[in-house]
């Protein structure tokens, strides 16, 4: 709900059995987008398997909000996960 900047620290897509890495992204990294505003889109290079859970970690240094704090990141498979669609 705050406007954030990307830092250093990565993101990474993860896919839910077996935690096998699907893709790590650099917070500042040309396929992370918004900086500077309260919304981050994260565009990754690969292509998603179908029927197939993924979940998102983020480094806690990776974004900073404009007075200077850091994110607190996410550590938990469980706060920001998807599985996509047949």
């Amino acid at each position: 709900n705050e406007a954030v900047v990307p830092q250093s620290g990565n993101v990474q897509i993860r896919q839910t059995f077996g935690d096998a890495l699907f893709e790590s992204i650099p917070a500042g990294d040309a396929r992370v987008t918004g900086g500077g505003t309260n919304t981050i889109t994260i565009d990754p290079t690969g292509t998603f398997a179908t029927g197939t859970g993924y979940y998102v970690l983020i480094d806690g240094p990776a974004f900073d909000d404009l007075s200077g704090n850091s994110y607190a990141g996410i550590s938990s498979k469980t706060t920001w996960n998807f599985t996509t669609g047949p």
